[in-house]
């Protein structure tokens, strides 16, 4: 009878014990969300000189943080729906300013990464909001941070295919405003053909559940497993040399690589000038300015030479050659890559910029319609 109890009060035990362990992620995770949520997350770019006349800047930064983000084939991520002071996401698409009284029939579309969605800006001063008040017209915000152009093609034909008002693109004008991401994602060693930064976090996370039996011991302590490896990385001090964040990088040492990811936005944006063309529309590439090529006035922003040379390399080599092929191709072309060099305090880092930057990018666009009318 003794035996029988103690190995009852053992199980027990051993069942309590399984159960912390099952149950504590998500317990201390939830009360690590909720720290956060009371003391909002603050984002040193948010103090830049760059700010002094708006009082919204720390807002929009602790705002941007909180978003959420969710998984689409075809396009790979959109921002979840959001409704804050700084921020506002309807349909993953962000809020622009909209005239009461558009003066033109003329409609503008923008697709882009994060410069274009705006981080560093809240809605009206984003540069597509900028335009659309200086141009009295209304304007789509198509832009979603981390896209290289191959996403944006992806999405432009998503709204084609699913609206058959989009038959006739006439007085429609569309916009791809490119450069830093396809450069920052292809130019990695580890990217080896057209892929979003995002693929093999992707293919990771499928094949560890395709391998994951249904009712594996390895299934049911999974999240302990990964809140212990969340820790181990928290803690983790790694002092990486410059040479090894160099070596992450390979278009600077491989003429090959630098130019499979130029031609791959220039065939992109005459694949999408021919879509948009075919229907009356009108396209515009756009090749945006990027702190590591030019003659740009950093101001207070100060870029480490660990994180920003093998950048700064990488662009030096690619940036050329997509000017190059995209003017070998006829296409609409506006090149931005100086228009931010005589700016002072424009960028907020090495490719964001504040409102400022931004009304210069927008009067910029402004300036050279005219051009492809």
């Amino acid at each position: 009878m003794n035996l029988i109890k103690i190995l009852l009060i053992n199980f027990i035990l051993v069942v309590f014990f399984l159960g912390i362990v099952l149950v504590s992620p998500p317990i201390l995770s939830f009360i690590n969300q909720s720290l956060f949520s009371a003391n909002e997350i603050i984002d040193k770019r948010s103090n830049l000189k760059i700010y002094q006349d708006y009082d919204w800047a720390n807002k929009h930064f602790s705002e941007f943080h909180s978003l959420s983000t969710k998984y689409f084939d075809f396009y790979s991520w959109r921002r979840n729906d959001y409704k804050g002071e700084t921020i506002n996401i309807n349909d993953g698409i962000r809020h622009s300013y909209q005239s009461n009284a558009h003066t033109t029939d003329m409609s503008y579309w923008f697709f882009g990464g994060s410069t274009t969605w705006g981080l560093g800006v809240n809605d009206n001063n984003t540069y597509p909001s900028i335009f659309a008040k200086k141009m009295n017209a209304n304007v789509k915000n198509y832009g979603e941070t981390g896209y290289i152009s191959r996403q944006s093609l992806n999405y432009l034909q998503k709204i084609l295919i699913e609206n058959d008002n989009y038959a006739d693109l006439t007085n429609i004008n569309i916009f791809f405003y490119d450069g830093v991401n396809d450069v920052n994602v292809g130019c990695r060693k580890s990217v080896k053909g057209l892929e979003t930064s995002r693929q093999n976090q992707f293919q990771a996370q499928i094949n560890n559940n395709a391998h994951l039996n249904q009712f594996s011991f390895k299934r049911t302590f999974s999240q302990s497993i990964d809140f212990i490896k969340a820790i181990k990385n928290k803690f983790k001090k790694e002092n990486i040399t410059l040479d090894q964040e160099i070596d992450k990088y390979n278009c600077h040492n491989n003429k090959q690589k630098a130019l499979f990811v130029a031609e791959s936005l220039v065939n992109t944006w005459e694949i999408t000038s021919q879509i948009v063309r075919s229907r009356g529309g009108n396209f515009i590439a756009i090749l945006q300015p990027v702190a590591h090529y030019g003659k740009s006035n950093l101001g207070e922003v100060i870029l480490s030479e660990a994180a920003n040379k093998p950048l700064f390399m990488q662009y030096q080599e690619v940036y050329p050659i997509i000017i190059q092929k995209a003017e070998e191709k006829g296409l609409n072309f506006i090149d931005l890559t100086s228009i931010l060099d005589h700016c002072v305090d424009c960028y907020i880092d090495f490719c964001h910029v504040g409102p400022q930057g931004n009304t210069i990018i927008a009067n910029s666009i402004i300036k050279s319609l005219n051009v492809f009318k």
